[in-house]
């Protein structure tokens, strides 16, 4: 072979070569981009996926926070106490009796009700612990409620007194009933299962 036949094959080949090369770039290009759309569309789903996830798992933590609230016995806080105590030093004249029931198979209401019971007697009401109800006494009440004997004439304590308590933080289930049974100048305080 002459040297122009090797170069004319030469100069063919690098043609050829460019020519495969031009191909292959443009097929790693394609391909790239292909994988590149799949790889952005997984990313999108996974974001959002997450996202989700973090949202349920903000929810779940302050469901669990809420949980873990009414697991706690109930408590008046130091600063309720006081507000209590400051509201109550306006309810002028204290007349009547204030009793605390509380339903005995519930320790949780005992201890809230003992509080209760010894914040009233600070305050100055003539406060006192009726007999503990037992299941059966009255349909279960559930929170905190108020009765007295009659809506048409009750003590002159019972409105203010429920505001003091609901503005120290008290969460009523029902806030007042009537009974026939309770004294006329008292006040009823009956602490149930907690809501």
């Amino acid at each position: 072979m002459s040297v122009e036949s090797w170069n004319a094959f030469f100069q063919l080949g690098s043609l050829v070569l460019v020519l495969a090369t031009f191909a292959l770039g443009a097929g790693a290009l394609w391909t790239g981009n292909r994988i590149n759309e799949k790889q952005t569309a997984r990313l999108v789903t996974l974001e959002t996926e997450l996202a989700q996830a973090k949202e349920r798992a903000a929810k779940a933590e302050i469901e669990l926070l809420d949980l873990k609230k009414r697991a706690q016995p109930r408590r008046l806080s130091t600063d309720q106490e006081t507000l209590f105590l400051k509201l109550a030093a306006a309810i002028t004249p204290k007349k009547g009796v204030v009793e605390v029931v509380w339903q005995s198979f519930d320790p949780e209401s005992q201890s809230f009700g003992g509080q209760l019971h010894e914040l009233l007697k600070k305050a100055g009401f003539s406060a006192k612990i009726a007999p503990y109800l037992q299941p059966g006494d009255i349909p279960v009440i559930v929170g905190v409620m108020l009765r007295i004997r009659d809506p048409k004439n009750p003590p002159s304590i019972l409105q203010p007194l429920a505001k003091a308590l609901r503005d120290a933080g008290v969460e009523f289930g029902r806030e007042i009933q009537w009974n026939a049974a309770v004294d006329p100048d008292t006040v009823e305080i009956i602490i149930g299962p907690r809501q």
